[in-house]
């Protein structure tokens, strides 16, 4: 059986081309790899140009195949039975690389993701950097470009330097702005990369952390071929006492894509047959600890508008049993001021509105001498339950909080809400020191 993997990226496909043994007892094989960039042209073109290119080199037709699984970009794709999650197929992908791993670092071009995961791939735990790109490939490459060094020399040219230039860590801004300045000053490139290495490796390894990687760790993305960033992780972590295998597998960039191609042949096999795919239909998704990976619905996430409220309140009265129209139109024209502190998303699903979040950032209530952003009220259409909404709209709040600069994100619920509270624990939140008291009045 035959199925095609394709993890489209902001500038670039990669595509995975894999045989299955339907009886599940045999190897997965590995049968083709395409990657292409889209270099200003139109990048469904370029994807369909993608996926034909790893059929015709494999001599087999688009009729072969079983099913074609995509991740990242989707929509992008002229054929596409499934869609999955980034962080599911990367997890998967990378336990096909090495079965060893028992975390994963992906150093995406534009974000960079750490997740622990178990012996079969299934996520545990995992966190993600925030918008800043002083920790992702797409910063590298443009520091490398700026210094007229080809992306592929930047590792092993660092690995020549004796001593590093110290480089800004907080954003991409200021470590370009040091840069410049260590050109004006005669720094040789070396020490440059050495720096620039350290201090993305920085971010990394935080990531690690928060996530409680446990190794070995396999380092996936474009990025998996740089050995001076390798070095430069190896060195943070036994800087920070964590002594822990990290290896860059074969094909390390198309991890999402092979991840995608095995997740496709589990379906087949799960349900016997590929469905027609039907725009109505959302194929439930229970979050990233699941063993099941369903197809993940195309959700959009965006700031709230007046015209919502009809929506937004349907949906909050489904659960309340009240009408709270005019609560809801408070927060609403709230979280539409240009204040900065009150955060409010919508996400949309095919055009309609299934999902909303309000939320609030403090600094210095309740005690606090830091900042904490604060999820207050949440509302999923209850017909789309399970299918990623909430998961969406969470993630989309907590990098709006990051980009704040506040420390943590909060909430409030009730002790025998075991469904809320496992779906935020799914999505690393833990119970607070703060304790909570209350003064009955009736």
């Amino acid at each position: 059986m035959l199925t095609v993997g394709m993890d489209i990226g902001s500038s670039s496909v990669k595509v995975a081309l894999m045989r299955h043994d339907p009886s599940g007892k045999g190897e997965t094989e590995l049968v083709g790899l395409e990657h292409e960039r889209y270099r200003k042209r139109n990048p469904r073109q370029v994807v369909e140009r993608a996926f034909e290119r790893v059929l015709a080199a494999a001599k087999v037709s688009a009729a072969d195949v079983k099913y074609v699984a995509t991740t990242g970009e989707g929509e992008l794709a002229p054929r596409k039975d499934g869609h999955f999650f980034g962080m599911t197929t990367h997890a998967r992908g990378a336990t096909w690389l090495d079965k060893r791993a028992r975390s994963v670092l992906d150093i995406g071009a534009l974000h960079a993701r750490a997740m622990r995961i178990d012996e079969r791939g299934r996520v545990l735990a995992y966190r993600m950097t925030s918008q800043c790109a002083s920790g992702t490939g797409q910063f590298l490459e443009n520091i490398s470009r700026y210094l007229g060094v080809a992306i592929e020399d930047a590792g092993p040219l660092s690995l020549q330097a004796k001593q590093m230039e110290p480089v800004s860590s907080i954003c991409a801004v200021l470590a370009e702005t040091d840069i410049i300045n260590m050109v004006a000053r005669g720094i040789p490139a070396p020490q440059i990369f050495k720096g620039i290495h350290d201090s993305v490796a920085g971010r990394l390894t935080k990531l690690l952390k928060a996530a409680k990687a446990e190794g070995p760790i396999v380092v996936t993305g474009g990025m998996a071929a740089n050995v001076g960033l390798l070095d430069a992780i190896r060195t943070r972590l036994a800087a920070d006492n964590m002594q822990m295998e990290v290896i860059a597998p074969a094909h390390p960039e198309y991890a999402g894509a092979i991840g995608a191609a095995i997740w496709g042949a589990y379906r087949v096999k799960k349900l016997g047959t590929v469905p027609a795919i039907d725009e109505t239909q959302i194929t439930p998704e229970r979050g990233p600890t699941t063993d099941e990976h369903e197809d993940e619905p195309s959700i959009k996430v965006r700031a709230p508008t007046k015209e919502d409220l009809p929506q937004l309140t349907q949906i909050d009265q489904a659960w309340t049993g009240k009408e709270r129209g005019s609560y809801l139109e408070s927060r609403l024209k709230r979280a539409m001021r240009p204040s900065g502190i009150s955060l409010a998303r919508v996400a949309e699903l095919h055009g309609e509105i299934v999902g909303f979040l309000f939320g609030e950032v403090t600094w210095g209530e309740f005690g606090r001498v830091d900042g904490a952003a604060w999820v207050d009220t949440v509302g999923v259409s209850r017909k789309h339950l399970r299918a990623g909404v909430g998961s969406a709209l969470l993630a989309d709040f907590v990098r709006h909080a990051e980009i704040l600069g506040v420390s943590s994100v909060r909430t409030l619920l009730e002790p025998e809400n075991e469904d809320l509270t496992e779906f935020l624990q799914q999505h690393a939140f833990s119970v607070a020191k703060t304790r909570v008291v209350e003064r009955p009045l009736r």
